[in-house]
């Protein structure tokens, strides 16, 4: 390690987390995710901008 950084939470984060809605068209078309940070912190929770279903942080699915 070089160095210690601190990260901030960006006020929008794209293609990074799955939508947790299987109704959800990111999870049947080829559209990147897009979410809209609601909560900063300790508890992250996003809302997807397509089908407006809020993911909390014990529910994220990390893109791979």
């Amino acid at each position: 390690m070089v160095e210690k950084r601190n990260v901030k939470v960006p006020d929008q984060v794209e293609g990074i987390v799955k939508c947790g809605n299987p109704g959800c068209i990111t999870n049947h078309e080829r559209i990147r995710t897009k979410f809209h940070v609601l909560q900063k912190g300790e508890r992250i929770s996003l809302n997807c901008c397509y089908c407006e279903k809020n993911t909390t942080q014990d529910n994220m699915v990390i893109i791979k």
